[in-house]
């Protein structure tokens, strides 16, 4: 009886134990300082970091807000995230090719 009451709580405490676990991932948060360090691509022995990409893709975005007419929330509709994304694809093969 010692014995099955011993596994049961074990058992109990690794279940809770791995809760902890699951939920204390999510969280932790990286700052907007490290996100702009993460490196996305590597060209040579330069590496283009993320805050260089967002610099240029706000701009871009900026530049068809202005010329177009769009609304500041366009880029979170279907369409905007679209347009986002071959955005920033496109800004990162320019700067691939400019390193």
């Amino acid at each position: 009886m010692t014995n099955t009451k011993r596994r049961l709580t074990l058992f109990a405490a690794l279940i809770i134990a791995l809760g902890i676990l699951a939920s204390g991932c999510s969280l932790i948060q990286k700052t907007p300082e490290a996100i702009a360090k993460q490196k996305v691509a590597k060209v040579g022995n330069e590496y283009i970091t993320r805050g260089e990409l967002d610099e240029l893709v706000n701009y871009q975005k900026g530049m068809f807000i202005a010329q177009y007419g769009l609304e500041d929330n366009y880029f979170e509709s279907t369409d905007g995230k679209e347009m986002l994304s071959n955005i920033k694809k496109q800004l990162l093969d320019s700067m691939i090719d400019q390193k």
